[in-house]
């Protein structure tokens, strides 16, 4: 029997896994990259280029808005696998599987019944957590240091004899969240800490050698980029890392990132489906209980899973700048409070059909084919474009979306929790299949690029006219003019027409300036917003 639970954890910690791989893992190198990832790729592939691992670089220019563990990570799988997009974005999703893993691993801890799993699956199956895991970027990595750091703590908070270890590794993962995206990776552990162990009244803790010592080693952690690079950088490094892309989101918005103060109530609610319906009871119900028993008399980890959710989620909403993103750090304590309620549920034995957290499954669960019912007419709208099969989506959603709805609500059905899962990670890659792939071509500037080069390689000159094209910087290596005044732009000879990437909006002032130098525009081809033109005498 001993032998058998020891098992069990591991058996679900290798399923878990091996779901992970396959929705994030998804084609995942089969899209061009965005403007964001294009940027952050170029930036590691100039790192991996120049060997400086200390001032990340921009089209051969200091770029000192993001933290270096991305461009580490990702300079470092250039080297080993060769620069392309399944390269770029394997730091993303090797961090979110980790992600997964580790929030599987304290449910295992926290909760002694077999739902304890569905925690790390109801994560991974998540929109919000799927799409963020296939994006090249800082989020995911963020993510896994925070909810890292928080595990920690917590397993040292409930072992006190082991309370030095896990603080000392609780603020080695915070420091590494600086590396990953800023401040944010000790700011937020620190809020939930200390909002935890006052509202526990711990101050013991708070204050003790350990607290002392784990906020240590997480600036020493810290230290290893922030010293060098302001030491070699200075003002510039505090005026534009600090002060421009880190205090400045908060009372304004930045690239006009703005929202309404309930911005993130709409984006949770659809990001985290289907899970999102039955979370809302598992937190109202999680809430009573730490009201009904007292702060200082709840099970501590109702407590902190409320805690570690709500104040992000409060801090996120308060400040100025808002993307969908910033709000993946309230994933993992929101999938381990509805595994926690899920638990519960199964362990009172309420064998009568319905009940307010049933009814809140199927009802989340029946979200989804009316989700993907909908994505071919807003394809339609926002692309004008059909995907092949497209209907294949909402039937599959509709079918296994039924037959987990039914398992909840009848009271003697099984694999409730399996039928759940299979019905949200199949959403979850036909999010993927029918909509991430097919409106690449329009937000990825890959094919548009790959025909400009084209035309270089034939001997022509090209540019980029206007701005808002640094999604071309990883195709073209930044080696693509790019004049902020298009007086500079290359002009055509005879015989010899110049090529332009231009966005619509800046179509305008192009136009404008071959009229004053009276060439002639031709557009060659276009994707969504973005042509190419061809510039050449009249």
């Amino acid at each position: 029997m001993g032998a058998s639970h020891r098992f069990q954890p591991l058996a679900a910690s290798v399923l878990l896994a091996g779901l992970a791989l396959l929705v994030v893992g998804f084609r995942l190198g089969r899209t061009g990259l965005w403007t964001d990832e294009s940027i952050y790729a170029q930036t590691a592939h100039e790192m991996a280029q120049s060997g400086d691992w200390i001032t990340p670089t921009l089209c051969r220019r200091p770029y000192l808005i993001k933290p270096p563990l991305y461009h580490w990570l990702a300079a470092s799988a250039f080297h080993l696998f060769g620069e392309d997009e399944l390269a770029a974005r394997l730091p993303q999703a090797l961090f979110g599987i980790a992600t997964i893993l580790s929030v599987g691993w304290l449910a295992t801890g926290l909760f002694p019944k077999k739902s304890g799993w569905l925690a790390g699956a109801a994560l991974l199956t998540s929109p919000g957590f799927t799409i963020g895991a296939r994006v090249a970027g800082m989020d995911m990595l963020l993510l896994l240091c925070i909810t890292l750091s928080l595990i920690c703590f917590f397993k040292g908070y409930r072992r006190r004899t082991a309370l030095r270890p896990w603080f000392l590794a609780s603020g080695f993962f915070a420091g590494l969240g600086m590396l990953a995206k800023g401040p944010l990776g000790v700011f937020v552990p620190a809020m939930v800490i200390l909002v935890f162990l006052g509202l526990r009244r711990d101050f013991r803790v708070t204050f003790s050698r350990a607290a002392l010592e784990g906020g240590l080693v997480a600036l020493l952690t810290a230290s290893v980029w922030y010293a060098p690079v302001w030491l070699r950088h200075g003002q510039d490094f505090t005026r534009v890392f600090w002060v421009g892309n880190n205090l400045a989101r908060i009372s304004e918005p930045v690239s006009d990132h703005a929202g309404p103060l309930g911005y993130y109530l709409p984006v949770f609610l659809i990001a985290f489906l289907p899970w999102s319906f039955p979370f809302a009871v598992a937190l109202g119900r999680a809430s009573r209980r730490v009201w009904k028993e007292g702060l200082r008399a709840s099970a501590p980890e109702d407590l902190f899973l409320l805690i570690w959710f709500i104040a992000p989620f409060l801090f996120y909403s308060a400040i100025a700048t808002k993307l969908p993103g910033y709000l993946l750090p309230v994933f993992p304590p929101a999938a381990l409070i509805l595994s926690r309620e899920w638990d519960l549920e199964e362990a009172a034995a309420r064998r009568r059909a319905g009940g307010p957290f049933r009814l809140a499954c199927a009802l989340g669960v029946l979200a989804l084919p009316g989700v993907a019912l909908a994505v071919p007419f807003l394809l339609q709208y926002r692309y004008e474009i059909q995907p092949e099969r497209v209907w294949l989506f909402p039937a599959a959603a509709f079918l296994t979306a039924l037959a987990a709805a039914l398992s909840v609500l009848l009271p003697r059905a099984r694999f409730r929790g399996m039928l759940m899962v299979t019905a949200a990670a199949i959403f979850s890659v036909g999010l993927v299949q029918f909509v991430v792939i097919p409106v690449e071509p329009y937000e990825s500037m890959k094919g548009m690029t790959v025909k400009l080069l084209k035309r270089r390689q034939a001997g022509f000159p090209v540019a980029l006219a206007g701005p808002h094209l640094k999604g071309t910087y990883f195709y073209t290596g930044c080696s693509v003019p790019n004049p902020r005044d298009l007086k500079n732009l290359p002009r055509p000879g005879p015989g010899l027409p110049l090529y332009c990437l231009v966005k619509d909006r800046f179509r305008r002032d192009l136009e404008n300036w071959a009229s004053r130098g009276r060439f002639h525009l031709r557009e060659v081809r276009r994707s969504g917003s973005l042509a190419l033109l061809e510039v050449s005498w009249e």
